[in-house]
């Protein structure tokens, strides 16, 4: 695997990588560097924790559509190739074939999962595995459930990441301590939980450039954790 990858500011410098966190981008950095030449990385995991990063950084990556998952565990960057260029010379394929015939490459240059060529093979299997993956809750701060699609859902109506952060934060805190027997956290995200955080903004003078990529990390630590105290329990 060669010891120098590239970046195109095309990628990097939008306003959709800006907009993440700062640890969801130096993960991003960090599978880059260690993809081989076909942008394949096969032990995302691994790295996530030598560089202390967290399971939210990776579905915000995934929601954002900069890496692409296979069921083997394995993550593909969508943008490799608008990122690197290799010559036939030093190039080397990858050993991950079989992810490898799974994906086609855009008129952009960036990579796109051939959804006809896995339903020629598995028609059957993939379509009750599509339906169960869409219907599959992951774990947000410890407590909150939330499908990948109500996720997107809910960073739309945030509005930004910090938003929605300090709501995860809220409704996990607010879990721990009360123990409530909510039949969905996504319901309960758009209803109280969004109301709070918007009032609360609104009490404080916030604006909506309060959110904006130029917001301090500061700023976030500290509001979240005014929702940890008693008086939001």
């Amino acid at each position: 695997m060669a010891q120098r990858r590239m970046f195109s500011l095309k990628i990097i410098d939008s306003d959709l990588f800006l907009d993440m966190p700062i640890s969801s981008q130096l993960f991003y950095f960090h599978l880059s560097m260690r993809a081989d030449d076909d942008g394949f990385v096969s032990n995302p995991k691994k790295i996530m924790k030598y560089i202390n990063c967290s399971d939210d950084d990776m579905k915000i990556l995934l929601a954002k559509k900069f890496v692409i998952p296979f069921e083997s565990g394995i993550v593909l960057i969508k943008d490799w190739k608008i990122h690197n260029y290799i010559q036939k010379d030093r190039y080397q394929e990858t050993h991950f074939l079989q992810e490898k015939s799974m994906i086609i490459e855009a008129d952009n240059g960036s990579y796109e999962l051939d959804t006809k060529c896995i339903q020629d093979v598995h028609e059957v299997d993939t379509q009750v595995r599509l339906g169960k993956v869409s219907s599959v809750k992951d774990r947000y701060k410890e407590r909150v459930m939330l499908t990948s699609e109500e996720y997107q859902m809910l960073l739309k109506k945030y509005g930004s990441e910090e938003r929605l952060n300090i709501g995860l934060e809220l409704l996990n805190n607010y879990i721990q301590a009360k123990e409530p027997k909510y039949k969905s956290h996504y319901h309960v995200m758009i209803g109280w939980v969004h109301e709070r955080v918007m009032n609360d903004e609104k009490s404080r003078g916030f604006s909506s450039a309060s959110f904006s990529k130029d917001a301090k990390v500061e700023r976030t630590e500290q509001r979240v954790s005014k929702y940890t105290t008693k008086k939001y329990l």
